[in-house]
């Protein structure tokens, strides 16, 4: 549904294309790969306006690593107020197409407001079975920001890291199976709609 988004690529050996759909497909698009290359797949939503009720909107902050957002609201006797939040998702996924020898768009950088970029093959890791990331925000490395990751056969098993003054961070992928990479940076705004803006960031793939 073209309304819903800003940008549906994918991104393989000759370069990006739209991701093409019949309005109102469900799966929402797709695409036929046809070298042995990685492709990434990238999707920008709009803007959506989320209104929470005060408790929930703080767990919503504890459960994404935004304590910072959580200490303010405390700070300025809002915490019991209700959370209005734009929110705006830059999801990305890396497929791996016969034997993925082209990774021309491994580290291709989409210029989404929050972007993870894969330092690193996560179909080809070393021994270490780490996967090194770097998170942009507005194409400038973040520092501090909450880091999840976690494998789909068990979501319960949740790491969390940060990343550095580079805004790099490590994620330990030791099993196979589809694989959630997750971010999100919130900060205040002067708006008489929302009073909070984020950007929830995500790459995915599958082992």
């Amino acid at each position: 549904i073209p309304e819903w988004f800003l940008d549906y690529r994918v991104i393989g050996p000759d370069g990006p294309q739209p991701v093409r759909a019949i309005i109102g497909d469900i799966p929402a698009g797709g695409f036929t790969p046809d070298k042995n290359a990685l492709y990434t797949v990238g999707y920008f939503s709009g803007a959506d306006l989320a209104d929470l009720e005060p408790e929930k909107f703080n767990k919503y902050l504890m459960s994404e690593g935004l304590e910072h957002a959580l200490e303010t609201r405390r700070a300025a006797g809002k915490e019991n107020t209700r959370g209005l939040e734009y929110y705006s998702r830059c999801a990305k996924s890396i497929i791996k197409s016969g034997n993925g020898k082209d990774t021309t768009a491994l580290s291709a950088i989409i210029g989404y407001p929050l972007e993870i970029i894969p330092l690193n093959n996560p179909y080809a890791l070393g021994e270490d079975k780490t996967l090194n990331i770097r998170v942009l925000f507005n194409s400038k490395p973040i520092s501090n920001l909450a880091v999840f990751a976690f494998n789909s056969a068990a979501p319960e098993k949740q790491q969390r890291t940060a990343t550095n003054a580079d805004g790099e961070a490590r994620i330990a992928v030791l099993s196979s199976g589809t694989w959630l990479i997750k971010a999100v940076h919130i900060y205040e705004i002067d708006n008489p709609n929302a009073d909070w803006e984020s950007f929830w960031a995500s790459l995915t793939f599958r082992l």
